[in-house]
């Protein structure tokens, strides 16, 4: 089953929560809307539940108005946050639910609900649990009964919204893994909503970043984090840091460095938003080639250290990424001083009322102190908390 969704908006007073956002979903695809905070998905979600509708815009299912369809009759599973499970009713009851409040004519026999209840009840590992109430339960455990409830309707289109929040980052880590297997393994089209980045770069078939009741970009887990569209993209996908520069002939003056690289000709004389991942700041073997910094702060994170550091005196700083291995090999501790090379920039210009996107790979021996002054950095370097 594949939706379409063209230009739907909603407005709520003057706050615009969907402004004309378009996205087409694949048969059986897994998409995640990831975002912010009143940046439109929780929106989204509920107009395609039927809890709420557009002010204008379509939604079309296989080709159906789904918009026009009355929410019972939608075939969509929905999964909440908090689990919303009836706490009289037994996991077996809760899991029945939607097929027992089904008119006499749709409704299946009581043998055949309780066949498909089992059945649910193993896909979701819950078996020999059938009979405990949620207060019974663990909280993994209770959004599977979640799950298991909105799958027993046999939706056409399952709709999660931020399954995982109120659980502790070790289920969620757990559960994210069990749940792409399910969905795979029924084929169903499936949207999640989250601001979990791990979250949806994890689970998703792509990923569809919204920020103000739009789409920023639409793309793959890796295209998101690789390629990034906007600046706004850039900064809210993983760790940043954020530089401006200007483009000076055939360099980049960065902070009192000229980086020389292959630049487009037509950037010259602009100033250029720079964009760089922590883990493209790398520890140069020559301390008279690159960016002279003392490390601030070290901070493990599994096999990989996060360095902060400050670039040219104090409360100027940089995120940087290395590896466990390479900081025990050369002694690095807080209060050093080291060497870094930044191997992959990403400038955006403004231009036409949009942002144009090039990436800068510096060459390996081109970052140097820049000639004739250095360039005052203090309020341009901007570190991503």
């Amino acid at each position: 089953m594949s939706i379409s969704i063209n230009g739907l908006t909603r407005r709520y007073g003057s706050f615009s929560a969907l402004e004309r956002v378009s996205l087409d979903v694949a048969e059986g695809e897994f998409v995640a809307l990831l975002g912010p905070s009143g940046s439109g998905k929780s929106t989204l979600l509920r107009i395609l539940a039927g809890l709420d509708d557009p002010d204008q815009g379509s939604v079309l299912r296989d080709g159906e108005d789904l918009l026009a369809l009355d929410a019972r009759q939608r075939r969509v599973g929905l999964v909440f946050q908090h689990y919303a499970l009836f706490a009289h009713m037994t996991v077996t009851e809760n899991v029945a639910f939607g097929l027992r409040v089904r008119p006499r004519a749709q409704r299946p026999s009581r043998r055949e609900i309780l066949a498909r209840v089992d059945e649910l009840l193993r896909r979701v590992q819950l078996e020999g649990l059938a009979r405990r109430y949620p207060a019974q339960l663990s909280g993994g455990q209770r959004q599977r009964v979640a799950l298991a409830r909105a799958l027993a309707v046999e939706p056409s289109l399952l709709l999660l919204d931020e399954p995982f929040g109120a659980l502790d980052a070790q289920v969620r880590v757990t559960l994210r893994g069990w749940l792409r297997e399910l969905q795979r393994s029924l084929g169903l089209t499936t949207l999640l909503v989250t601001h979990d980045q791990d979250e949806a770069l994890e689970l998703a078939d792509r990923v569809v970043v919204m920020n103000q009741g739009r789409i920023e970009q639409i793309g793959t887990p890796s295209e998101i984090y690789r390629e990034p569209a906007t600046p706004f993209v850039y900064g809210f996908i993983g760790r940043s840091n954020h530089i401006e520069g200007y483009v000076e002939r055939d360099r980049l003056l960065l902070g009192g460095h000229a980086i020389r690289g292959e630049l487009p000709p037509d950037l010259g004389g602009q100033r250029v938003n720079v964009w760089l991942r922590p883990e493209h700041a790398v520890l140069s073997s020559r301390s008279d080639i690159g960016w002279t910094a003392r490390i601030v702060r070290l901070a493990q994170a599994g096999g990989v250290i996060r360095a902060t550091l400050a670039m040219h005196g104090e409360g100027v700083q940089m995120e940087a990424e290395w590896t466990a291995g390479e900081v025990t090999a050369r002694g690095l501790a807080e209060g050093d001083t080291v060497t870094v090379q930044l191997r992959e920039l990403t400038l955006f210009t403004e231009v036409g009322g949009g942002q144009r996107r090039d990436v800068f790979r510096p060459f390996r021996d081109g970052m140097s102190p820049a000639s004739g002054g250095a360039i005052d950095m203090g309020p341009w370097l901007h570190r991503k908390a």
